[in-house]
């Protein structure tokens, strides 16, 4: 789905939400069209990548979030407001590395028993000039 369908969807329903509470400062019915389309601007300005499975649910839990601690008195919520109740994203999993399969450790192995072979005439050159008198 396109990331601008699902949060459109996500803020008109919050907005619905916070019209029923009937706070202080909420708008009238016949702005309340451009004040949806005011906020879905607000929201796209963070530059965030949008995407449903991360953030469906964090739009939607920062609208209960306000709506559940607002009361009657409380004002209408600026964008801001909602924006800073978004919880913060949930990191994927990390998974653990794969086991090594027998022809890999046989490989490391190999690999090991080469570079011993390499290293053991330097080894012995610098071993031979250390003993070599000034």
């Amino acid at each position: 789905m396109d990331s601008r369908r699902f949060v459109s969807e996500e803020i008109v329903t919050g907005l619905r939400i916070l019209l029923l509470l009937r706070l202080e400062g909420t708008p009238a019915k016949d702005t309340i069209t451009m004040v949806g389309k005011t906020w879905i601007i607000a929201f796209f300005r963070l530059k965030t990548n949008w995407t449903e499975e991360k953030d469906r649910w964090r739009i939607r839990e920062a609208f209960e979030k306000y709506s559940s601690q607002a009361k009657s008195t409380d004002r209408w919520p600026t964008p801001r407001q909602i924006i800073e109740l978004l919880p913060p994203r949930i990191p994927p999993l990390m998974l653990d590395a794969p086991e090594p399969t027998d022809e890999e450790i046989a490989a490391k192995q190999n690999e090991r028993a080469e570079n011993r072979k390499k290293l053991l005439p330097i080894l012995e050159q610098l071993t031979a000039k250390m003993r070599m008198p000034l």
